[in-house]
C-alpha cells in the first residue's frame, strides 16, 4: 500500500493519470524547508530504514519528489546579494535544505566521480569547479559540516571587498548565479540517479 498522504493525487486507478501543480508543492522528503511536512519526512525516513521504500512509496512518487531537489531549491539565490561582502561570505550548509541521506550520496557521489562531473578535488574533503574566471564553486563534504561557498583569486577578492552595490562588482552576480546553478544541478542530477538506485535497485 503506497504511502497516502505523500502526492495522493497521483494514486490513481489504472495507467494514466493526472499530476495536480498543487500536489508537487505540500510534500517534500528530501527537502528540508517550512514547506516540508514532518510526517512525509518521517515516513521517507522509516522506509529506508526499513528497506521497503518500493512497498511504501510509488515510483511515480519517488521521480516527483527527487525532481523537486534542484540547485534553485537548495541554494541561496546569489541574485539576492547587496555587495561584495555578501558575495565574499557566501555560503549554504547542504543538511539545512536536503535530506541528510542525499548529502551523504553527494559526498559519495564526488568521491567517486569528480572527474567525470568536472569537478577537482581541492582539499582532503573539498571539491571544486570554475564558473567565471576568478571565481569556483566549492563543495565541503567533511561529514556534519557539509557545505557550498565561493572562492575568488586573490584579486577578485580585494575587489569585492571595496564594492558597495552591485554597480561596483566586478562581475555580474546572476551570471555567477546562473553558472552556479548549472554545475550544481549537473551534480544533483548524478545524485539523483544514484539515490534512485539504491531505493529501487
Amino acid at each position: 500500500m503506497y504511502h497516502t498522504t505523500l502526492y495522493p493525487s497521483l494514486l490513481v486507478a489504472g495507467e494514466v493519470g493526472q499530476v495536480k501543480p498543487e500536489a508537487l508543492f505540500q510534500n517534500h522528503p528530501f527537502i528540508q524547508s517550512g514547506d516540508s511536512l514532518p510526517s512525509s519526512r518521517y515516513a521517507a525516513c522509516m522506509a529506508r530504514e526499513l528497506g521497503d521504500w518500493a512497498q511504501v512509496f510509488s515510483p511515480e512518487q519517488t521521480a516527483c519528489a527527487l525532481g523537486y531537489v534542484t540547485a534553485d531549491r537548495v541554494l541561496s539565490p546569489l541574485v539576492a546579494l547587496q555587495d561584495g561582502r555578501d558575495l565574499l561570505d557566501y555560503a549554504v550548509s547542504l543538511r539545512k535544505h536536503m535530506d541528510g541521506e542525499l548529502v551523504s550520496e553527494l559526498a559519495m557521489t564526488l568521491r567517486a566521480k569528480a572527474f567525470d562531473l568536472d569537478w577537482e578535488q581541492v582539499g582532503a574533503h573539498t571539491y571544486a569547479t570554475p564558473i567565471a574566471s576568478g571565481v569556483a564553486v566549492c563543495v565541503e563534504i567533511t561529514p556534519g559540516a557539509e557545505q557550498v561557498y565561493l572562492r575568488y583569486a586573490s584579486g577578485l577578492a580585494e575587489h569585492l571587498t571595496h564594492a558597495r552595490g552591485a554597480v561596483e562588482l566586478p562581475c555580474s552576480c546572476l551570471f555567477l548565479q546562473t553558472v552556479l546553478y548549472e554545475r550544481f544541478d549537473a551534480l544533483l542530477d548524478e545524485v539523483r540517479q544514484r539515490t534512485w538506485m539504491w531505493l529501487y535497485g
